[in-house]
């Protein structure tokens, strides 16, 4: 699955929780919105062969060299995410 179709589907539970789920669908959205985030990061390293080192460092590392790469207000509203 890509980041796109992970964040449509953490959208469409937001959208229409399953009765099933009811207490736990918040949970499921936000780890699939944390999932789509961290897939999508791992992407935007990989897609460099100067920066497809960086998929192997930690997510805080991954998100401080965001600024250096990225404009500086996406990098921090990243970030924040």
């Amino acid at each position: 699955m890509t980041p796109a179709d992970v964040l449509a589907a953490a959208r469409d539970l937001l959208e229409r929780p399953a009765p099933a789920g009811a207490g736990s669908w918040q949970r499921a959205v936000a780890l699939l919105a944390r999932q789509a985030l961290e897939k999508g990061i791992e992407e935007f390293w990989a897609a460099d062969p100067a920066t497809a080192g960086l998929c192997e460092a930690t997510m805080k590392t991954q998100l401080t060299c965001l600024p250096h790469f990225l404009q500086p207000r996406l990098a921090r509203k990243i970030s924040y995410v």
